[in-house]
């Protein structure tokens, strides 16, 4: 009997040892674990499997934002390549297609907002520090083209349909754009492969505009599915091209954008493979430009070109590389002239179907002006007209960013603009005189752009047009980020 005593008793106490055991090495275990490590894939596991069995597109929408998201806390500059990927490649598709009443840049800017004010208040150690100008611009256009305009018509008992309203606001967008490329890239290395990508998308855009003018019919087809638009559609008849931007005036005045920032930077490219790339870029969107048959981008890249030249210290240097670089774009142009002759004939024989030497579409453009906007501006000035052009107005679009000023926001939404502009103008001066190297070169593409649209404005509405408008403040914020990183 004492055996078993003994026996249960020696039980007991292996059974207390080993208990004990197991509980030290589980609090061991729980407390080396990191647990967020171990919950939040499970978590996310469960949620992608829920989502995969409701629908296994929105599953792999949802997989997309959550590495966007994983990316972009690691490294925040991701989110600036991310934002101009989708510029370009969605910018031409029609407002409310894949979204309700928003466009798909429009969502993803948001997201960007969200995530940079994320990364923004938990890295403590991220310098912000956003030049006056942005303080400064922000009244002036906010004020002059949102606010008080938004109030004039409240009180007149306008009603603002939601489209009204996002044309309206519009506006608050760019400023997102320019304080996201404030913030975000941390070197002039980051800047250099920022221009770079924005390179590259213009060489994605002005490809696929030489291939729809060429009447390749995958491409054809692609733009019919994603980007159909009157423009579109009546490219091929009009002798125009609209690529990935849905309108060829957008397309030319694009085009043009790419060109002045490749002129602008190729000195600031030490490498020959890089300076080889940046003419090819310079030749392709030059080809692409006087394809579109936009008069107002082709003019806009030539004297932009000279100005240019008034900025850049190495005159005297650059001259045998624009000499070469302009033989490249003749070859260019004789080289692929076969292929796209009927395309460019036909644009020609428009222009100029009622003799002169003034351009079709400008005489149109007298003639809309003369008729149509300039009655309904008088009548109500110098108070705005409406939003945008109503329906029952024999032509919908006012072809002036004057024009669109006057009849949108009135008499103070005019001067609000012209004195952005002074103000712009004046600080990417400042900027450029503290500035040296490759910094200089993005200030001196800027302020050239700016005083291009500027000029086009007169007989396009450029600075509501999409990719150019959005590389235009995505400069402006890299020059920003410039002075404050250094």
């Amino acid at each position: 009997m004492q055996r078993v005593l003994n026996l249960a008793e020696e039980v007991r106490e292996q059974t207390t040892h080993l208990w004990n055991s197991v509980q030290f090495d589980a609090r061991l275990f729980w407390h080396n674990i990191n647990l967020h490590s171990f919950i939040l894939p499970c978590l996310v596991g469960i949620i992608l499997g829920f989502f995969l069995l409701v629908s296994p597109m929105l599953a792999v929408v949802l997989s997309m934002g959550i590495i966007i998201v994983v990316l972009s806390v690691s490294k925040p500059v991701v989110l600036c390549y991310l934002l101009i990927s989708v510029t370009i490649l969605t910018s031409g598709i029609e407002r409310g297609r894949w979204f309700p009443i928003l466009s798909v840049n429009e969502v993803s800017l948001l997201g960007a907002v969200a995530i940079v004010l994320t990364i923004v208040l938990i890295d403590k150690r991220r310098k912000i520090a956003i030049p006056k100008y942005f303080g400064m611009a922000f009244i002036v256009l906010i004020g002059g083209m949102v606010i008080i305009p938004i109030a004039i018509y409240l009180l007149q008992g306008t009603q603002l349909t939601m489209t009204n309203a996002f044309k309206m606001v519009s506006p608050i967008q760019y400023f997102l754009l320019f304080w996201i490329f404030t913030v975000l890239p941390e070197s002039e290395s980051d800047r250099r492969n920022l221009i770079w990508w924005m390179l590259a998308f213009g060489v994605i855009v002005a490809v696929i505009g030489l291939l729809q003018g060429l009447g390749i019919g995958f491409v054809n087809r692609l733009l019919d599915l994603l980007y159909a638009s009157s423009h579109e559609s009546m490219a091929a008849r009009a002798g125009r091209i609209t690529s990935l931007l849905g309108a060829w005036n957008s397309l030319g005045i694009f085009m043009m954008t790419i060109f002045l920032i490749s002129w602008a930077v190729l000195f600031e490219i030490d490498r020959l493979i890089g300076r080889l790339l940046i003419m090819g870029v310079m030749a392709l969107s030059a080809l692409c430009l006087i394809t579109s048959g936009s008069y107002a981008g082709i003019i806009g890249s030539v004297l932009g070109l000279f100005l240019l030249q008034i900025f850049s210290q190495r005159r005297t240097r650059s001259m045998p590389i624009l000499i070469i670089g302009f033989i490249g774009v003749i070859l260019a142009i004789f080289l692929f002239y076969p292929l796209l002759q009927p395309l460019i004939e036909k644009r020609l024989a428009y222009q100029f179907r009622v003799g002169g030497l003034i351009p079709q579409t400008i005489l149109y453009r007298f003639k809309v002006w003369r008729e149509i906007f300039i009655p309904a501006i008088q009548q109500h000035f110098p108070w705005p007209v409406y939003p945008t052009v109503p329906s029952y107005f024999a032509w919908q679009f006012e072809e002036s960013q004057y024009i669109l000023l006057l009849f949108r926001t009135g008499l103070v939404g005019f001067i609000s603009f012209l004195v952005w502009i002074g103000l712009t103008i004046g600080w990417l001066n400042r900027c450029y005189q503290r500035s040296q190297g490759f910094n200089k070169a993005i200030t001196s593409a800027t302020i050239t752009l700016v005083i291009m649209l500027v000029l086009t404005g007169f007989t396009n509405e450029v600075f509501s047009f999409a990719g150019s408008i959005d590389y235009l403040w995505i400069l402006l914020g890299l020059v920003a980020n410039s002075m404050v990183k250094t």
